[in-house]
């Protein structure tokens, strides 16, 4: 059962952390590398406010949206006006730049040592010390993630900023700012990551900065690519397949010597039959080039 828990957790993390991603890489048309850090960030920053200040967990996890917030509009608003690869490549040098605070600020974050005995969350005054507890947190969260996604994308700001990523010369005719309908998104994109570092905190209740490397970032990539980009279902779909599919394959009939070999064979060749034969996702609409 425990073994099942934590898949289903790991499903609402990523699944979190797909549907925003998507809200700059599917309606935004722009990919980044550097969600990864954010959850990080948020994980961090939630951890330490409860460890040490001893705050009850929405209201650290309030302040590490904030904080994750406010770190990803001061990164957009001067590198939105970058282009296709060159925005990429600031957005990995933000993700090394985190990586590094969080493994060598050690008077903060403990850095390699990583931080331990992080308490258990508490909502409404009622502590929650079991597993089923923090899982109940983060589908909670999933949930509530869903819905601000679905109903950004009907908003005016969704419709202005899918506007952006299909033509984005109409859009400055029509006298829409587009450093900032971009800087908007990415600042909402990166404080709602932090939900999903939140949740990840309390139901591990240990944190080490190698679990926010730069692979942790282009498997949220990934995940919303295969799902299908710009669309509410696709990360969902990307989410279930990078959590659920390694797994299954851990029960290959082989040798346990040649397993990991093999499973990490198979699932790289679904990833490219996926891509070759769905270019726009499992359950995408639109194809991000």
């Amino acid at each position: 059962m425990s073994y099942a828990v934590q898949i289903a957790e790991m499903f609402c993390v990523y699944a979190i952390l797909g549907l925003t991603l998507n809200l700059v890489m599917g309606y935004g048309g722009l990919l980044s590398l550097s969600h990864g850090i954010f959850f990080g960030l948020g994980a961090y920053t939630t951890a330490l406010l409860m460890l040490h200040l001893e705050w009850q967990f929405l209201p650290a996890c309030a302040a590490a949206i904030a904080v994750c917030s406010f770190v990803a509009i001061v990164f957009a608003l001067p590198t939105v006006r970058l282009r296709g690869d060159y925005f990429v490549l600031s957005t990995v040098a933000l993700h090394m730049i985190g990586y590094c605070f969080l493994y060598n600020l050690v008077a903060v974050t403990r850095g390699p040592y990583g931080i331990t005995g992080i308490p258990c969350p508490a909502i409404a005054g009622i502590g929650i010390a079991s597993r089923h507890g923090a899982l109940a947190i983060a589908f909670g969260s999933l949930v509530i993630v869903t819905l601000l996604q679905w109903q950004l994308a009907r908003s005016p700001f969704g419709r202005v900023l899918r506007a952006v990523r299909d033509d984005e010369t109409a859009a400055l005719s029509l006298g829409k700012s587009v450093v900032w309908v971009r800087g908007f998104a990415f600042g909402i994109s990166g404080g709602l990551a932090a939900i999903a570092g939140g949740a990840f905190a309390v139901y591990h209740g240990y944190l080490h900065p190698a679990s926010f490397t730069l692979n942790n970032s282009v498997l949220i990539v990934t995940l919303v690519v295969v799902g299908g980009s710009g669309t509410i279902r696709g990360p969902l779909v990307g989410a279930l397949f990078v959590t659920l599919l390694p797994e299954l394959l851990r029960f290959l009939p082989v040798a346990d010597a040649g397993r990991a070999d093999l499973q990490q064979i198979i699932f790289g060749l679904l990833l490219v039959l996926a891509m070759r034969f769905r270019p726009e996702g499992l359950a995408g609409v639109y194809r991000y080039d």
